[in-house]
């Protein structure tokens, strides 16, 4: 996050990063927006944001509008989607892998999408290794598998 203050009004707003499992994006939240939500902007927050798309001269600009803390319990479940390239499904890695997800134990199910040269197997692992999703685990996902291991 980025606080600033703005030239015309002297008020604060910030500009952040939001990103999902498929990429990122800047949205500015400008005064009004940040003084209602401002304490909810820290590190690996879960957030649903209201944005204001606009063209500002070929380049899209996002502003919020509202955001919202989804409860703790909307996706507890859902599956954890992983992918990789097959060449990193060595005996190494997976074990590195068994043990990031035993860290992290719960009732997600983890599935694996291992892309080979013309096709993907998806593999759903067994249940000792379900997860509880959060901020670490994908943290931990990311360092071992790469930043583009989550679907």
């Amino acid at each position: 996050m980025q606080p600033r203050v703005s030239k015309k009004n002297g008020k604060l707003w910030a500009t952040i990063m939001l990103e999902d499992l498929t990429g990122g994006a800047e949205i500015n939240f400008f005064p009004a927006t940040y003084q209602t939500v401002s304490t909810m902007l820290t590190p690996d927050t879960v957030a649903v944001v209201k944005v204001r798309v606009q063209d500002r001269d070929g380049t899209v600009q996002l502003s919020a509008q509202e955001m919202t803390l989804p409860s703790g319990d909307l996706l507890p479940d859902s599956p954890v989607e992983l992918q990789m390239p097959e060449r990193m499904c060595t005996a190494e890695q997976m074990a590195s892998l068994a043990r990031v997800l035993a860290s992290y134990p719960g009732s997600a199910p983890v599935r694996m999408h291992i892309h080979r040269p013309h096709a993907t197997s998806v593999v759903q692992v067994d249940r000792k290794f379900y997860v509880q999703p959060g901020a670490g685990l994908f943290s931990d996902l990311r360092v071992l598998l790469g930043r583009n291991c989550l679907r």
